[in-house]
């Protein structure tokens, strides 16, 4: 199972830019909407959104003049891929497929 879930989020990002969608024989688009958005609503109710910080120093652009260039603060939600798996597997287990356009 957890060979599964890797594999799926390693694919995640394959998909998020390409010209794929979800299908299942006889469905309209209105089923798969609904469909989409039942699995998101539970991805987020078992991953919910959780912000986290990070702040990196760059010593090299350090100045006494302005010390903030060299500050870079990242937020990062990191239970988004989470959700994406849950979605996808979601989707597999309701009968959809993954197809191209």
């Amino acid at each position: 199972m957890k060979k599964i879930l890797y594999c799926i989020i390693l694919m995640l990002p394959l998909t998020g830019c390409s010209s794929k969608h979800w299908a299942k024989p006889g469905a309209s688009q209105y089923d798969t909407s609904n469909a989409h958005a039942d699995c998101a609503t539970q991805s987020y109710e078992k991953h919910p959104v959780k912000m986290q910080q990070s702040v990196n120093l760059d010593l090299r652009s350090l100045s006494k003049d302005n010390p903030m260039n060299s500050l870079k603060i990242d937020e990062n939600d990191i239970n988004k891929e989470a959700r994406e798996a849950f979605i996808t597997s979601c989707m597999y287990k309701k009968g959809w497929m993954l197809t191209d356009k």
